[in-house]
């Protein structure tokens, strides 16, 4: 096969397995609920179509898939860990089995997707536009029949409601990835993708993607100045120093967790704002404060991923999820080794200063919700990766 057909073949495949894989994840779930779960076998589709034509990959672009494969092995570390825990004291539990594959499923697609990775795919971005357009199309058709009541509610006074109260017409999961494209096409300076990517965040309403995209707006100039001053990408000093003060940083936040679940801040919240902490929060206070007075201190190694699920499953019948990756990882995952994944998602961004503000951004969105297990919102942020990753080989074969 000619090389310009090779290209073209791999470009088309990569295309079609992330559209596919769209289907899959969005589509099929707004049509019906019960079909959520066949998401879950997107590691085999594209594990046989990658089979299927693996005499036709372009070879000279394999070392994409390489920081996929980064991923892969600190979270097998990670959940060898979990294993060793759970066995000593013989705490096993189905739920640790489910959380540690939402981890690896949309690392594994991703991983076979990047293997059709080409030259055509670092010169031209329209492809992602493509699917972008897509997931607009997609949402578009999960939310048709309240598109009306959507459009009517988009005005100043059920906006503010709906942050008191976190409920808005047009509420999706989507909104992640959402915001995912927007702060990709801020760097990029796709103004008009930009727009619609943030229309698009706020019409699929998540309160913290909210916070997270105008917190990255306003932080973005700054932090493109010191990128570009300490040229940071290629700064060693930089790639150590950046991840630990974040590291610092989550630690901090997670001491202020701790506060806030014992009421430290009551007064002034309610003064602020004449409402409860536990009533802003969702009920967060009561779920935070129950959690520290079982386990206080975390061990040193954790208790395990998916053990917290099941605490509250049995503990807080009203909840399945902690709503605080933050605060979850680091029950789950112990000090140490919360600490060393901090540094790790930092660390392996910092070759790419829109992989950096997407991991803050992730970072950001940790604090309040659970998306470190939805596979949707995960499989976009390894594909930004995969793709920023492609460039940033590129560029240095050619320096």
């Amino acid at each position: 096969m000619k090389r310009k057909e090779l290209k073209l073949l791999n470009s088309k495949l990569f295309f079609i397995l992330i559209v596919v894989s769209m289907i899959f994840m969005i589509l099929l779930t707004s049509l019906n609920k019960e079909l959520r779960y066949v998401k879950y076998f997107l590691p085999l589709v594209s594990g046989f179509i990658f089979l299927a034509n693996w005499k036709h990959v372009d070879n000279r672009y394999s070392k994409v898939s390489k920081i996929i494969i980064q991923y892969f092995l600190f979270y097998l570390v990670l959940s060898f860990q979990t294993f060793f825990v759970i066995l000593s004291k013989n705490d096993f539990h189905i739920r640790v089995i489910s959380n540690i594959s939402f981890i690896f499923i949309p690392i594994i697609t991703i991983f076979f997707i990047s293997k059709f990775y080409n030259s055509e795919l670092l010169s031209n971005e329209f492809y992602l536009k493509k699917i972008f357009l897509y997931l607009v199309c997609f949402f578009i058709i999960s939310k048709i029949t309240l598109l009306k009541s959507i459009v009517s509610s988009l005005n100043f006074n059920s906006l503010l409601s709906s942050l008191y109260s976190s409920s808005f017409q047009g509420e999706s999961t989507l909104a992640f990835v959402f915001g995912l494209f927007t702060i990709f096409f801020l760097v990029k300076k796709e103004k008009k993708f930009f727009y619609i990517s943030l229309l698009f965040s706020l019409i699929s309403f998540k309160r913290i993607v909210l916070i997270a995209l105008v917190l990255i707006i306003i932080l973005f100039p700054l932090i493109k100045v010191i990128w570009k001053k300490y040229n940071v990408t290629y700064n060693k000093k930089a790639k150590i120093i950046i991840p630990i003060l974040l590291v610092i940083i989550n630690f901090s936040l997670v001491h202020f967790y701790r506060n806030f679940a014992y009421g430290e801040f009551d007064q002034t919240i309610t003064e602020i704002t004449g409402k409860s902490a536990n009533f802003l929060s969702m009920g967060r206070q009561y779920f935070f404060r129950t959690l520290f007075d079982h386990y206080g201190g975390t061990p040193w190694l954790g208790i395990g991923i998916g053990r917290l699920d099941e605490f509250l499953h049995t503990e807080i019948i009203v909840i399945n999820n902690l709503h605080s990756d933050i605060l979850k990882n680091y029950f789950e995952f112990g000090v140490i080794s919360f600490a060393f994944w901090l540094f790790f998602i930092y660390y392996i961004s910092i070759f790419s200063i829109e992989v950096f503000l997407l991991t803050i951004y992730m970072n950001i969105v940790f604090i309040t919700d659970n998306v470190f297990i939805y596979f949707t919102v995960l499989f976009f942020y390894y594909l930004f990766i995969v793709i920023c990753y492609g460039k940033y080989i590129y560029s240095v074969k050619n320096n």
